[in-house]
């Protein structure tokens, strides 16, 4: 089964605020965009294998069935919605941020 991709509007931001930061912000406009295609590229081999990702640890997430595709220093963020056969990602985080303070408004999911 192939699944469709979808991103949250708060994913989009993240993706947007980590391209702007290596680019503006440290000046290698390059990198941001050799990075932004490597994630990309990296989500969109969910399509076809989304279960090779582990559950996130904290119970609170597993339970939700967050789980998490490692990209360099980035965490991407997302669950599985079988019944809509839809990937939803939900953030894309760099491995510096707390993972679960970032992630309390999908507990209410």
């Amino acid at each position: 089964m192939r699944y469709k991709i979808c991103f949250t509007d708060q994913a989009f931001f993240d993706i947007n605020n980590i391209y702007s930061y290596i680019a503006f912000d440290l000046s290698s406009p390059e990198t941001a965009e050799k990075l932004y295609h490597k994630i990309i590229a990296e989500i969109e081999t969910l399509a076809d294998f989304p279960f090779r990702c582990a559950l996130l640890s904290e119970e609170s997430f597993r339970r939700l069935g967050l789980r998490r595709l490692l990209i360099q220093h980035y965490s991407v963020i997302f669950i599985v919605q079988e019944s809509s056969s839809q990937i939803i990602i939900l953030r894309i985080l760099h491995q510096t941020q707390n993972t679960p303070s970032q992630l309390e408004d999908f507990l209410s999911l």
